[in-house]
């Protein structure tokens, strides 16, 4: 297989700010925060199936948590802007 020269998916170059075992932690977390948002969203959503609109407030919240995740990783990537 030939060196793609540091290319991402997206056949971009990698951007990495930082020394790459920090980023990587990083990203490592937040993806593992990202599915636990992921599960209690479905759980929320599960309920809701179950007749219980209460639950709406709970996958909200979830929603917006994993917004907040999603734009941190971007920014990770180097797609976005940090800090978000």
């Amino acid at each position: 297989m030939a060196d793609d020269g540091g290319l991402c998916a997206s056949s971009q170059p990698l951007r990495v700010p930082g020394p790459v075992s920090a980023s990587a932690q990083d990203l490592l977390a937040r993806l593992d925060a990202l599915a636990e948002r992921v599960r209690e969203a479905r759980a929320a959503a599960e309920t809701i199936a179950e007749g219980d609109p209460t639950a709406l407030a709970e996958l909200d919240a979830e929603v917006d948590a994993m917004a907040g995740e999603v734009a941190a990783l971007k920014a990770i990537s180097g797609g976005g802007p940090a800090g978000a």
